[in-house]
């Protein structure tokens, strides 16, 4: 019963977990990268600077720039509009209908 428990929790599993967040974050910060407004050598660098340093350079990324991702529209593939991106913060408010 203590090889099974080991198995599953041991030191392998935790580390997994940590790849997979690590992974997450660097994947992440390239693809915001991606669909920022970013161009020429600001993109280029940040690029560079996201692969070489992989955890320090996607978490620096990450704090530094501008987040977008409220202003993105998944259904319509597009930016919001002004109307939609207040209808949203609405929303996520917690104030009560009415």
């Amino acid at each position: 019963m203590h090889v099974v428990a080991e198995g599953f929790f041991g030191q392998g599993f935790f580390h997994a977990f940590i790849y997979m967040g690590v992974a997450f974050t660097w994947a992440f910060a390239l693809v915001e990268l991606l669909r920022s407004g970013s161009r020429g050598w600001v993109k280029a660098v940040w690029t560079l600077v996201i692969i070489g340093i992989p955890i320090a350079g996607a978490v620096a990324y990450l704090l530094v720039s501008p987040s977008n991702a409220l202003d993105f529209n998944p259904v319509e593939g597009k930016p919001m509009s002004a109307e939609q991106r207040e209808d949203l913060e609405y929303a996520v408010s917690n104030r009560p209908i009415g």
